[in-house]
Formats: structure tokens, sequence, C-alpha cells
């Protein structure tokens, strides 16, 4: 199917060609996920028509709690770009006739529909040969830009902050400060930027919302400040110390006789500190105080869910981290009755049966992770060890293929895909998959996940009697990891099987 769009200029909206293809092929989302991933790129002019939406997806762009991350949007972008192939039968032949660069989610979406088999894209620097298609969201943003009204503007960025265009987002709150130097425009764009993994960027606006704002906005910007520290800066920065710092900073701040949400969450965060230096029965009880003080707080109902639920979801992996089953169970079981339409709950807990051996009770909830979201590639992972579980090998196979194949070749899903191949004995396809991976390229892998896959690829060459290769894999590997004791025991087998 031939699709042909025209971007004439520069778009101030991110996934402006990727709403063109949309409308070119009359694309329409019928169910939820689908609904959900499609509002990426509608964030102002699509509702989600269900009533079963998870507390997540659900928020209050006004007040949210949790922003998509960078991975999160490709996870979604996903989604459409597999409800789109599924819709579409025919493969797309995608022209795109460009007179600037395209805006980076843009490129996202198209990377995404061709990595997945979706259709090919063509590009040409000729836009005349093609009027430039209506792209409402454009309009409405070039339109408020232009107006220059700060309320418009702000409602506007907050509502592509809440679905993950933080590009956007940043645009709009970058006009918004050549009007007026506001903390509440400094801490917008720290989060947007915090979302596509700029955390250095991040941190400057952040900081610069504590220089222009009150103590409560100081208190507001040290908890994403300690975040940065503590799980998303780059590993060179990360600092537990900092992150205990920012927090205990803005926990003086707060009145000692008022037990706030921002109380709450600041003591949230500090758990994490407390979990992360192993001192796990102290984050359990920071995480018990916390819910219980939430029960008494005047929230809204549904404020109140997400802010219990994000904290009942620490408290499990705190009691799964010492490996007491049954508090554990309780407490995924207690977070999934509050937001059962959310998938992540669900394969959180069969990932965690699953580690337990309780693989029928795992399988529940991977059914109904998949039936919230046909598109996870976790989904299938878990799913191809419950059937390795049952010694149904093709099944997991299978499985493992898929999860592989969701996660556009990711890394992560790599192994168990080509393990699976190597237990039915398609040591060919296994050498192949691995050989035409980027694991021989450019991509940076841990040691683990790099020596796991450098014996399995010595292996495969081995079975099809490429000797000579398996030996180079392997000195390759050792030569890279020179202390590392499987390699060296691998190397001596190799050295026998070839005498």
């Amino acid at each position: 199917m031939n699709v042909e769009i025209g971007v004439n200029g520069e778009n101030l909206s991110n996934f402006h060609a990727a709403r063109l293809i949309c409308n070119e092929l009359n694309y329409k989302p019928f169910h939820l996920y689908e609904q959900e991933s499609y509002r990426l790129l509608h964030p102002i002019n699509f509702q989600v028509a269900n009533k079963h939406r998870s507390l997540t997806e659900a928020q209050n762009y006004q007040k949210q709690l949790r922003f998509y991350t960078l991975d999160r949007i490709k996870r979604v972008l996903n989604t459409l770009v597999f409800s789109i192939k599924n819709r579409v039968k025919d493969k797309l032949k995608i022209t795109i006739c460009h007179s600037k660069e395209l805006d980076a989610g843009s490129k996202l979406f198209i990377d995404a529909l061709v990595k997945n088999g979706a259709g090919t894209v063509e590009y040409r620097a000729n836009p005349s040969s093609i009027s430039a298609s209506a792209d409402i969201i454009e309009e409405t943003v070039k339109q408020a830009y232009s107006a220059a009204d700060p309320n418009q503007m702000h409602q506007l960025a907050l509502q592509f902050l809440s679905v993950g265009d933080a590009w956007t987002a940043i645009t709009l709150l970058k006009r918004l400060l050549s009007i007026e130097m506001n903390d509440e425009y400094f801490y917008d764009i720290g989060i947007a930027y915090s979302q596509i993994g700029d955390t250095e960027a991040a941190e400057f606006y952040l900081n610069k919302s504590k220089a222009y704002g009150n103590a409560k906005r100081v208190i507001d910007s040290n908890y994403v400040l300690a975040m940065l520290y503590a799980r998303h800066h780059p590993k060179y920065l990360r600092s537990l110390s900092k992150a205990e710092e920012l927090l205990n900073e803005a926990f003086q701040s707060l009145k000692n006789d008022e037990m706030s949400f921002h109380k709450i969450f600041n003591r949230n965060g500090y758990a994490l500190i407390l979990y992360r230096r192993g001192k796990i029965e102290e984050a359990i009880d920071i995480l018990l105080t916390g819910i219980s003080n939430l029960q008494k707080n005047n929230l809204s109902d549904e404020d109140h869910g997400l802010h219990e639920s994000v904290l009942t979801y620490n408290l499990a992996q705190c009691y799964a981290a010492l490996n007491r089953f049954e508090e554990a169970s309780s407490a995924f079981k207690k977070l999934i009755k509050m937001d059962p339409y959310y998938p992540e709950n669900h394969l959180e807990y069969a990932k965690y049966l699953i580690n337990h051996e309780k693989f029928d009770s795992a399988y529940h909830h991977l059914m109904h992770a998949k039936n919230l979201n046909p598109y996870i590639p976790e989904t299938y992972s878990y799913f191809g060890l419950y059937y390795l579980s049952k010694d149904k090998i093709r099944l997991a196979k299978d499985s493992f293929e898929k999860a592989y194949r969701l996660s556009n070749q990711s890394d992560e899903y790599l192994y168990d895909f080509v393990y699976a191949l190597t237990l039915e004995n398609d040591y060919d396809k296994c050498s192949k998959i691995i050989h035409e991976h980027p694991f021989n390229k450019e991509t940076e892998l841990n040691e683990e996940l790099y020596v796991n896959l450098s014996i399995i690829k010595a292996e495969c060459l081995l079975h099809i009697k490429s000797e000579a290769e398996a030996a180079d894999v392997l000195h390759a590997a050792i030569k890279k990891y020179p202390k590392n004791r499987l390699l060296r025991e691998n190397e001596k087998r190799l050295c026998k099987e070839i005498l």
C-alpha cells in the first residue's frame, strides 16, 4: 500500500509526520490499548472512550504523578505500529517529501514502523511535489505559540507532557520562559527533559525552579532531583548520598505537624535509598507508615488510589527482595485489586510467581496482561519461561521469538530466543540470528549478557562445524573480559571438543 505525505516547513509539534501517515491510512483506534497509544499523537483532541483505564493512564494532566520515560514512549509507539500492521494487511510503502529534518517523535515512529516490518520509507527533498496535509495538532500549537497566551500555552504543554510528548512541551515551555521567568515553567521543563533522558538538562531547569520558587517548589524540585541522582542520571553522576541530602533538605522544610502528600512521598523516595543500601526492613516501615497516612489524608478517590498503588508496588518489591513470599504476594494482590487494568502490575506479579516456580498462578496473570495489551514483549518472555517449565519447547521458542520481535530485536530478549533454538537443535538459525543482531556491531552489552551470547554463539558454530570461528568468538570475549570464569571454562571445553 502506497502512502505519500508532504512535510513542509519546520513544525512546532512532534509526531507531525506520524499523524499524517495515520490520517492517510484512515487509522482509527478501537481497543483500549490502541486508544492509549493513539493518545500520544493526539493529546488534545482525542478522548479515550473506555471506563476500564488504569490509574496511571487516567491521571489528571494538571496534577500528574507518573510520567512516561523514553522507553515507555517507544513501547507505546510499538503498540501503535503493530496495531496498524494488523489492521493494514499490505506492507506499507511510505514516501515522505520534506524540506526540513523530521521531528524526534516522528523519527521514533518511523524507526518502529520499519524495524517491525510494517513497511518501508523513502525520503524525497521535494516538498512542493505534494501539498502539505492538514494537522489540527500542529495548527493548534502554532496558534497558541503565536498568540502567546501564557495560560493557554501552559495548559497545552501539560497535556503534551502527560502523554509523553516532552519535545512539544519543551517547545511551548521555552516560549513561555521567553515571556516570563516562572518557577512552574522551569519545573515542568525539567520534568520534560527527564522524560526523554536528558537528565543533565533536567537538573539545570529543576535547580532554576528552586531559585525562582518558594519553599513548596523546593520540596517538589528536590524530590525529582533526588530521583535523578538515585535512578535516572548516567552512572557516573548517580549518588545515593546526594539523593539523600536533597530529600532531607526538603523534609526539613515541611512542618512537623503536617502529614501532607509531599511529606509522604518524600519518605517514599527515602525508602528507595534505604532499599538500595540493603536496609529493606527500614524501607518497609516507612512505606507502611506512608500508606497508613495516605488513608488518613483528604485526597480524592482517584488521587488516593494512584498514590497508594505507587507505595504498595514499592512495598511488594521490598517483601520480594527479602523472600517473604506471603507478604509479597499479599501486596501484589492488593496492588492488582487497586489497579487491575495496568498490565505491568500483572506482569510484575507473574515474574515473581515464576521466580518461585508458581507457574500455573503466573499463567493466569500473564493472560490478564496479554488481554490488556497484546504487544508487550515481557508478557511473551514470561510465557516462554512458563512453557519451558512444562517442557513445551516449541511453544517456549515461539513465545521467546515473539518477545524478541515485539521489542524491536532488543538485546534484553535475544538470549532466551537463541537458547530456545538450541533446545530444538536449530543451530543454523541460532547462529544466523546472533550474527545479524547488533550484538556484533555497535551495541554495548553488560558483561553477563555479552558472555552468555558469546558462549551460545560459539556452541552454535561448533555444531555447524565452524570450529575455528567458535574459537575466535571465545577468544574475543576473553580479551574483553579476561577474568570471566565461564569463558575460561568454555574455552577449555571447546579445546577438548576440537581435539
